[in-house]
Order: C-alpha cells, then sequence, then structure tokens
C-alpha cells in the first residue's frame, strides 16, 4: 500500500471512529478511544508497512472503505471534466455513481452521438461518473470558528451555496460532461426545487447563479408556505406549485416546532414518528393546520421525459425519508440527472429528541447512497 493510500485509511479511519464516540452511549467512550489509539499505534509496521486496521461495522464501515474513483479523465470513450480542486491534492477522494453508457451520456456528446454504438460497449455496460465522497463528519455545521457555530444559509453573499467554496465539495453532473454545450441540440433543461422557500434561497443565489447553464433552465418550484410569495413577483420564469412535497396526493397535517412557528418553514406531522403535544415541542399550524399533498414521483413522470436534462434540489424538513424511498420504488429516479438532497438529522430542529429515531447521521449517509445505488448522481445538500 503507498503512503498516499495509507494515510486515506487512516484518515477515513478515524473519522469514522470519531463519529462512533460521538455517538455511542457516555460507558462505551472509553473503549472507543482505546480502539482508536490502537488503531493509531498498529496502522503502520516498523518498516512502514501498512498492516490491517480494526475493523469497523454497519454502514459508516461502507462509506469509510468506498475506494478512490480511479481513471476519472474518461467514461464510455469520453472526456470527462472535474474542476481541478476536486481532483487536486494528497487527499482528494472521488467516489463513484455506476450508470450505463446511455445513462451517462444519453443527453451529452452532441448531435448524433450515440452512447450504445460505442466501440466495444454495449447498452448496459456501466462506468463510473465520479462525484464527491460522502463525509462521515456533521460537515454542514461548521465549528471551526470561521463561519461560527453554524453556516449562514441565508442566501445572501456570505452563504456557502453562493460562492466558489461549494465547488471544491461537490460535483456537478452538467459539468461532468462539459457543460451545456454538451447536450444534444434541443434538450430541454429543467430544474426542480422541492421545498423553495425564498426565490433567492437557492434558485436566485444558488442554481441560476453556480449552476452550469443555470440561467436557460425552466423552473418548477415546490413550496408549501405561502409566506415567500412576495420573493416570486415578476418571476414568470418560475412555475411556483403550493403544494407539500409527498408520496402521494392527499391532504397533510401541518405544524411546526412550537418555539420557531414563526421564523421557520413548517412540515408534516406524520404521526408515527412526529406525534403533537408539550413534551415534542410540535404543534399544527393555527391558521392552516393542512396542506395539500403531491405525489413527486408521479408529477416527474407527468412532467419530464428521459430525453430532458433534469435537476432536483430537495429540502422537505424530513419527508424527504419517505419521498426518497418512493421516487425509487415508483421508477422516477432514472429521470433525475442531478440531485441534491438534505437530509436531516437529530441536529436539526424537528428531530430533536424524541424525535431523532432513525435520524442520526448514519441515517442520512444511508438515504443519500440509496440513490447512488439506485444510479442516480445525488449529493448531500446544505
Amino acid at each position: 500500500m503507498s503512503i498516499r493510500n495509507a494515510v486515506r485509511v487512516y484518515t477515513d479511519g478515524m473519522a469514522a471512529l470519531k463519529y462512533y464516540e460521538a455517538h455511542a452511549p457516555k460507558y462505551l467512550g472509553a473503549v472507543v478511544t482505546v480502539v482508536a489509539l490502537a488503531f493509531v499505534f498498529t496502522i503502520f509496521r516498523g518498516d512502514g508497512a501498512a498492516v490491517a486496521a480494526p475493523p469497523l461495522v454497519g454502514y459508516v464501515a461502507r462509506v469509510a472503505a468506498t475506494p478512490c474513483a480511479a481513471d476519472v479523465g474518461d467514461a464510455c470513450g469520453k472526456p470527462l471534466f472535474l474542476d481541478d480542486a476536486m481532483v487536486g491534492g494528497a487527499s482528494a477522494c472521488l467516489a463513484c455513481v455506476w450508470q450505463t453508457c446511455a445513462e451517462l451520456w444519453g443527453r451529452g456528446g452532441g448531435p448524433g452521438f450515440h452512447p450504445h454504438k460505442l466501440r466495444g460497449v454495449g447498452p448496459e455496460a456501466k462506468a463510473c461518473a465520479p462525484i464527491e465522497k460522502l463525509r462521515l463528519d456533521e460537515w454542514r455545521h461548521v465549528r471551526d470558528g470561521a463561519h461560527g457555530d453554524k453556516q449562514a444559509l441565508t442566501g445572501g453573499a456570505a452563504d456557502l451555496r453562493t460562492g466558489d467554496q461549494l465547488r471544491s465539495l461537490m460535483t456537478t453532473k452538467l459539468g461532468l460532461l462539459g457543460g451545456p454545450k454538451a447536450l444534444k441540440e434541443g434538450t430541454r433543461k429543467i430544474y426542480v426545487d422541492l421545498g423553495a422557500n425564498t426565490y433567492e434561497s437557492s434558485i436566485g443565489n444558488w442554481f441560476r447563479a453556480t449552476y452550469p447553464g443555470g440561467r436557460s433552465f425552466e423552473v418548477h418550484a415546490f413550496e408549501a408556505e405561502y409566506t415567500y410569495d412576495a420573493t416570486y413577483a415578476g418571476r414568470g420564469d418560475v412555475n411556483l406549485h403550493h403544494f407539500a412535497v409527498w408520496t402521494r396526493n392527499e391532504t397533510l397535517p401541518w405544524g411546526h416546532m412550537a418555539t420557531k412557528k414563526k421564523t421557520r418553514s413548517g412540515f408534516v406531522l406524520d404521526g408515527a414518528r412526529r406525534r403533537l403535544g408539550a413534551a415534542h415541542a410540535l404543534e399544527l399550524d393555527a391558521d392552516r393546520p393542512t396542506r395539500r399533498g403531491i405525489d413527486v414521483a408521479d408529477f416527474l413522470k407527468r412532467t419530464v421525459s428521459e430525453d430532458d436534462f433534469v435537476v432536483v434540489k430537495m429540502d422537505i424538513e424530513g419527508a424527504e425519508y419517505d419521498v426518497i424511498p418512493h421516487l425509487i420504488a415508483a421508477g422516477a429516479a432514472p429521470l433525475i440527472d442531478d440531485m441534491f438532497v438534505e437530509v436531516h438529522t437529530d441536529t436539526n430542529s424537528m428531530f430533536k429528541p424524541p424525535h431523532d429515531a432513525g435520524h442520526k447521521r448514519g441515517d442520512a449517509l444511508d438515504l443519500v447512497q440509496h440513490l447512488r445505488d439506485a444510479g442516480v448522481y445525488a449529493h448531500e445538500w446544505l
């Protein structure tokens, strides 16, 4: 094993151990610490050769063990494009989303390009679409002193999503293919914002401003609240839909954290995981206790086709744990070319104890990887 790869194994292993130390019961903390120290002193033998690291368990082990993508400059006989920041440096490591050549290049390659006709490449042959590796730590809440306790996700100039820093953390599918010019002439480009909030929040200051060719996309914005309507005034380029993103077309109970109802968006109260009552700090919206829910898989099937280039951003306040499995089971996931998902955990208001069961960091990683395993070019969003 090379020194570079050994350092990578060490770094990933220590990150996983730190995760377990933070989330294990207190009486196990000492045990985890001893294992971590053993890892430090046994990762290298005296001759500099790497030795086997202590085994990790569960989903975190899988993420830590994900190999770095090799030969990221080419796939299906076509060149790929990555920001220099993504591939440079000794610690750079990209994972793979395995897609058929048709899925990877079906909307790209220029006029007349047919990936299934590439010499030696069958229609079901799969290639690695390199993507940023999922991180074990809760990276969305920076505590390094540079940004305070949390990133300023305001949609303004200081927002991490609006600057160059995010480009070093995430690839984009269209950028990977070489930008808008890589798409076939006449390809319909569609951006679907699930949980749009204000226009500036993610459409204006992020997608329109920074996604390759973002200003030329047709936009569909889903926002269950009417509070933000004024920010869409005069925005004829946006189709605003007042629905709660869900798995069925039905009326849904809608509520807020009791202490933050005036400052935060609401969310679905599904009964099973988020019950009402003072002990749970949740309450129905006093003015409008229900919202119309929409089956987003059905919407995608009715609205877009496999010939379109579709980007989806999802920030639906915890409902992603229901909606993402539904998108995959309903067969709508292959319609999505690039997907950005905020997966909420016990660091977010709606999943504070006692709502934290099934909403830990490992659960968030599992959900995003579930999309990647289904062939979706999916990123963890802010």
